[in-house]
């Protein structure tokens, strides 16, 4: 009778696999988040105060240098009337806009995301 087991796997596919899963993930997750990013700011132009429509007009989308998306206003003659309209002043009530469109689009982008990983260890080998 044996006193040990042995068993040899071959696990190159499954190295092959994880090499690639990272970068389709980092590009399907970048795609997700971009999508994200979009609603948010089309939530945000829906919600946002208008008198003169320059804030809905100056709500952008941009890249993040470090990864991801930023929404934000870019205004150039009132650069802070976004802050006053999202938070408020001692003089006005805050009327948010960006961040409720940020707050309902938390559980659709993490529902995204999820499904992103799913779709990145399929394209790559390791799904199912």
């Amino acid at each position: 009778m044996a006193d040990r087991l042995e068993i040899s796997v071959d696990s190159r596919d499954v190295l092959k696999a994880l090499a690639v899963v990272g970068q389709v993930a980092d590009r399907l997750i970048d795609e997700v988040s971009h999508d994200t990013a979009a609603r948010i700011a089309e939530e945000a132009r829906r919600r946002v105060r208008r008198r003169t429509g320059q804030t809905a007009r100056g709500i952008t989308v941009s890249k993040a240098r470090l990864g991801g998306y930023l929404v934000y206003v870019d205004n150039p003659e009132q650069p802070n009337l976004d802050l006053w309209l999202e938070f408020g002043t001692r003089y006005m009530t805050a009327s948010p806009f960006l961040l409720p469109g940020a707050a309902l689009e938390e559980g659709p982008h993490l529902r995204r995301v999820a499904e992103a990983l799913e779709r990145a260890a399929a394209q790559s080998g390791l799904g199912e």
